[in-house]
This record gives structure tokens, sequence and C-alpha cells, in this order.
């Protein structure tokens, strides 16, 4: 293309920097990661709750917890660095 003068296309080479900085904050892959998580356990209650197959079901069951227990992870992150407030708790005795 080169030789005949044509215009080349750009290349994801061009996209690579030096840079060691992110672009993004900590604050907004956590609220994005919140976000996959939130969406991904209700499409998961979504499908359980339509699955007509009993070993299927105790699948989604089992990734529903697992990807609930890491979205509980991640919630724990974004109140450890005071990216959002904790929750109110119920009332000690």
């Amino acid at each position: 293309m080169t030789a005949d003068e044509l215009p080349n296309l750009p290349t994801w080479e061009s996209e690579i920097t030096d840079s060691t900085v992110s672009p993004f904050s900590e604050r907004l892959m956590l609220y994005k990661i919140s976000i996959f998580i939130s969406s991904t356990v209700s499409r998961y209650g979504a499908t359980l709750s339509l699955i007509m197959r009993k070993d299927i079901g105790v699948e989604f069951s089992r990734l529903l917890a697992e990807v609930s227990l890491y979205g509980e992870d991640t919630l724990n992150l974004m109140i450890e660095f005071g990216f959002l407030d904790q929750i109110p708790m119920a009332k000690s005795k």
C-alpha cells in the first residue's frame, strides 16, 4: 500500500504507550466491576428461575453463590478505600 501511495489502515500498535500511570482511576474500575457483578448475578437469578433441568440449575446456583461472594469482596474494597459508605448495620444489644 505504501508503494502505491495508498493510505495505511491504523494499527493497534499506535495505541500502546510507555506510560506507567493508569488512565482510569481505581474508583471507576471498582464501580464498573460492581456493575458487571450485579448484572451477572441478576442474569443468573433470572436464568435459575426459568431453567427446567436440575443439573444445570445446580450449576447456576453454585455460580450465583460464587459471583455473589466476589461481589461482596468488591463492595468491601469500595468501603475500605472510602469510595462507598458502609451500609447501615443492625443495632447490637
